[in-house]
């Protein structure tokens, strides 16, 4: 796959700086999580992908995927930069839409509207299509025509390469669709806009990723794999417990809390002391009782 990628991926991108490696883990679910990793020592380790001293250029993050030492490559979005005029890259993510190769029909009928770069996701059976335009906050994940698709501007993107079938090889400029789809997406509470973490905060998660439980780290806040907990709020719970071991600071907490994929609406309902949830379950944390220290 990765001379498909080196062959199919859009031009527009190979220039930039915004490529990690990632190491395959095995989630408690049963299946991989793709963790975004640094290449040293002769190892990965796992950062965050708002590191930005770890980017590396297209091909040098695809040699470390040809030459065996790491699992496959994935591309950082951030809603800051340009990538076709003026605009930033906005990524619709459909989840198993292939069927004996074949597309579901919703699926199909928004390939054909927007016209755009459109590969195979790492798994083979979803679609990532890449287009150009900013969109508006608010709701990101929901449905259009009863299929799912989650618009992602900021975030770590696992990649291949494999061109779906008859779509173009660029990025295509599509604010006007881009609004459209993200008009058509469930309504619902929107989420906090998502704002590239300050120095402090992207500090904390990498140290929290270089840890020896660093896997248990990026399984939460990288991968929002909640399985082997009872609940999701207990989910939340254990990671905001996981980084108070490393700053005592709530706002650093609450912050990496929001910005993982753990985050929903919920966490903005007012409960005791007049706090929101996710206030409330930061200070929880924070007076627990911690047993040991690293695992």
């Amino acid at each position: 796959m990765s001379a498909a990628l080196k062959a199919g991926w859009p031009v527009e991108l190979k220039g930039l700086c915004a490529y990690l490696p990632y190491q395959l883990r095995p989630r408690a679910s049963g299946r991989l999580g793709k963790c975004p990793s640094r290449w040293a020592g002769g190892r990965l380790y796992p950062v965050s992908f708002q590191a930005t001293v770890h980017h590396l250029r297209f091909a040098e993050a695809l040699a470390l995927w040809q030459t065996g030492r790491a699992d496959g490559i994935g591309f950082v979005l951030d809603e800051r930069t340009p990538v076709v005029g003026g605009q930033p890259l906005c990524v619709l993510d459909l989840d198993d839409v292939i069927v004996d190769g074949q597309l579901l029909p919703s699926a199909a009928a928004l390939v054909d509207e927007l016209q755009t770069y459109t590969e195979v996701s790492v798994s083979g059976a979803g679609l990532h299509l890449l287009a150009a335009g900013t969109v508006a906050s608010g709701t990101r994940r929901g449905k259009v025509d009863d299929l799912p698709v989650e618009l992602i501007t900021s975030g770590f993107l696992a990649i291949s390469g494999v061109r779906w079938p008859e779509t173009p090889a660029g990025i295509a400029l599509r604010p006007a669709e881009l609004a459209q789809v993200r008009g058509e997406l469930d309504p619902g509470s929107p989420p906090p806009c998502f704002r590239p973490a300050a120095r402090p905060v992207t500090d904390v998660l990498s140290a929290l990723l270089g840890q020896r439980n660093g896997v248990k780290v990026c399984r939460l806040l990288i991968d929002g794999d909640t399985s082997g907990y009872p609940s999701p709020s207990e989910a939340v719970f254990a990671a905001a417990r996981l980084i108070a071991w490393r700053t005592r600071d709530t706002g650093v907490i609450e912050a990496l809390l929001r910005e993982s994929p753990l985050y929903a609406s919920r966490w903005e309902r007012p409960v005791a002391a007049g706090r929101t949830w996710i206030t409330h379950t930061v200070h929880r944390a924070l007076s627990a009782d911690f047993e040991g220290g690293e695992t």
